[in-house]
């Protein structure tokens, strides 16, 4: 089973959490620098040396948030993973802060 989720943690911190056939994957970043991006603002993406599919979406360099967005957007439909409401609703909000310029 794989499975992806997003988790908020201490009120700081996005925390990413990926599993691919039974091994997991972490990762986190700012969650100021993903709620108010500024302009070429860069977080870390997490590294996933056992998948060559997420390899080539995340490939352990930083990435400017929205690049960031819409590789995880590509990576879930890359491995069809289906997200949980919250995850995607999440998603969403991060990309309208982002077009509202908020």
């Amino acid at each position: 089973m794989t499975q992806v989720e997003w988790t908020q943690h201490s009120g700081d911190w996005v925390h990413y959490v990926f599993q691919v056939n039974g091994s997991e994957y972490t990762g986190e970043s700012p969650l100021g620098a993903m709620a108010s991006p500024a302009v070429g603002q860069s977080i870390p993406i997490v590294y996933l040396p056992s998948n060559p599919h997420i390899n080539t979406l995340a490939n352990g360099e930083e990435a400017d948030w929205l690049q960031s967005l819409i590789r995880a957007l590509r990576l879930v439909q890359v491995l069809e993973v289906p997200l949980g409401v919250l995850a995607v609703g999440y998603l969403r909000y991060l990309g309208k802060r982002y077009v509202r310029g908020k």
